[in-house]
């Protein structure tokens, strides 16, 4: 729409249109990074259903021309797969551009930082695992602002979700959303519920920014790791006391991940960590399963104790009072671990992936210096529990000392591996 827009605006006036070239140049990238390994779905990321599938060629087609930009111009090439009829892709061509090979300079992982969203995967292939994550004010820090401004109304397809993610390894979404709803629910994504309330915005149609400004404060990647914090603790409303949620998302590798939750309230309050998928379910052994086709996720907590679980299907509204966009498949699932009233906790989660027939690497607590510590195989996870440096051993042998918040530490054949 805002390429039309543009178009038809210059045509007519023979003006540059203002501010087109600060922000419209990086939408097709940020378009194309929604797409799951093998780019034939999309992240249902918000009102974005995972069926949304691969952006049109004529957006990229679009950016190449105007910008000049010969990534755009490989990802209209990539995105390509039989003729296109489009009227616009005749119009927005420009046969003279170069083509770069996208997948050789785009970066594994990214983060976008006035929406506050970071991408991420293990590679380019179809076998990836890829995730992606969410912690910002409605609508991205700009736009909160300009309602905050001049009085504009709610976000319209943000959702109160802070501290959200999405999951897919194996071919399958692993830990999904629920995608376009009428009825925006903290408790139909994967976050936390404190007593069993979601955040601000929580059941509205057009949820507005509150005034707190949730955030992503850390980010880093190398290689197929990234890891990722936000803070969510401004997300929800004043008078549940909250005043500690960080979450960290940490991508160790194509068969594991791991989310840290730090949680404090200034009154005793239940805490419900929310996991939604499609998938079917299994327990044992304080381990939960998700199977889904031919994938698995293996949800293996290791903090808090005494965690309590609940397993429900639910559906989310999608009938509006003038339409009705129900799905075929309309109902999810949804896993809760909950605690007890506490004033402060913290979740230790490591998301094992793998295949639905196979066993995955058990992953165990493991003892270090002011951290929290978690090992599968030949990787290392370490959360700094207070300020100060941590101590956690490497999988290689080696005590490791640091002043960082996260640390990954991985043994492949005889490469140490830090991040």
């Amino acid at each position: 729409t805002l390429y039309l827009f543009t178009d038809l605006y210059e045509w007519c006036t023979g003006l540059h249109a203002p501010d087109t070239d600060r922000g419209l140049p990086g939408q097709i990238e940020f378009r194309f990074r929604h797409l799951y390994p093998g780019f034939g779905l999309a992240a249902p990321l918000e009102d974005a259903p995972q069926t949304l599938g691969r952006p049109p060629v004529k957006l990229a087609l679009w950016e190449a021309r105007r910008f000049k930009d010969p990534l755009a111009m490989g990802l209209a090439d990539l995105l390509v797969t039989n003729p296109g009829t489009d009227r616009f892709n005749l119009l927005w061509l420009d046969e003279k551009r170069v083509v770069t090979e996208p997948l050789a300079k785009l970066s594994l992982s990214k983060r976008y930082d006035d929406v506050e969203t970071v991408f991420g995967r293990t590679s380019w292939g179809p076998e990836a695992t890829f995730a992606a994550f969410v912690c910002r004010p409605l609508g991205g820090h700009l736009y909160a602002e300009l309602c905050a401004r001049y009085g504009i109304g709610g976000t319209g397809h943000n959702h109160p979700e802070e501290g959200h993610f999405v999951l897919f390894g194996r071919g399958e979404t692993l830990a999904g959303d629920t995608g376009y709803t009428y009825a925006k629910r903290t408790n139909e994504h994967n976050t936390v519920l404190v007593d069993g309330k979601g955040q601000y915005g929580d059941g509205a149609m057009w949820p507005v920014p509150n005034e707190g400004r949730a955030r992503i404060t850390r980010f880093a990647t190398d290689k197929d790791m990234m890891i990722v914090t936000g803070d969510a603790t401004s997300a929800y409303p004043e008078e549940l006391g909250l005043t500690q949620f960080e979450r960290t998302f940490v991508m160790a590798g194509r068969d594991l991940c791991v989310v840290y939750d730090r949680l404090q309230a200034r009154e005793p309050r239940a805490f419900s960590w929310l996991l939604t998928h499609k998938g079917t379910v299994a327990s044992g052994k304080g381990q939960w399963t998700v199977t889904r086709g031919e994938a698995k996720l293996t949800v293996a907590p290791l903090l808090p104790a005494g965690l309590t679980a609940r397993e429900e299907t639910y559906r989310p509204q999608f009938v509006h009072p003038t339409r009705d966009l129900t799905p075929k498949d309309p109902e999810f699932e949804r896993l809760s671990l909950d605690t007890g009233p506490v004033t402060q906790t913290a979740f230790l989660v490591p998301l094992l992936i793998s295949g639905a027939g196979e066993t995955p690497v058990p992953a165990v607590s493991v003892k270090g210096e002011n951290c929290d510590a978690v090992q599968a195989g030949q990787i290392v996870v370490a959360f700094r529990k207070a300020p100060g440096e941590m101590t956690v051993r490497a999988p290689w042998g080696e005590e490791v000392r640091s002043g960082a918040a996260v640390m990954v530490l991985r043994l492949q054949g005889a490469d140490h591996q830090v991040l």
